[in-house]
């Protein structure tokens, strides 16, 4: 049995691929914001994670806050022009194989904030990767 997507079913995906990917990183953005400015709040030493509050600590939020909300707009704007754009597509999976491999090398030694959880919220990388797939599918077709 094979699958076909027609035309459009295909630039759904791939839309849908840019906006999930703007979405989560939004999320974690905000996340981090918060982190940032409620660090000593007791929601987040009650949920066992480490108090932010050193000059590494800050400035390591300031920078991943700073990279998740730039990245939901990278994406946004791609989405405008998903076929043309696509390369943003794989500038997001060759990032997310980096973050993946560094929570892979803390996750083997035994990094108590890496679980096999946050691993697999990385799956999203197969959405990307098939997003990807299709744009560059449909760009070959659009130039024959």
């Amino acid at each position: 049995m094979s699958l076909s997507f027609t035309k459009q079913n295909k630039l759904r995906f791939i839309r849908f691929a840019y906006w999930l990917g703007a979405i989560l990183d939004l999320i974690w953005g905000v996340v981090a914001l918060l982190y940032m400015f409620l660090s000593e709040n007791q929601l987040f030493i009650g949920l066992g994670y480490p108090s932010p509050v050193t000059e590494f600590g800050y400035y390591t939020l300031v920078a991943v806050s700073g990279l998740m909300v730039g990245w939901t707009m990278i994406l946004i704007w791609a989405d405008r022009k998903p076929i043309e754009r696509k390369d943003t597509l794989l500038m997001t999976i060759l990032v997310m194989i980096l973050m993946m491999s560094t929570q892979m090398f803390g996750f083997l030694n035994s990094n108590p904030y890496i679980t096999l959880i946050s691993l697999l919220s990385n799956s999203t990388l197969i959405i990307y990767a098939i997003g990807y797939y299709l744009a560059r599918e449909l760009a070959m077709n659009s130039t024959i």
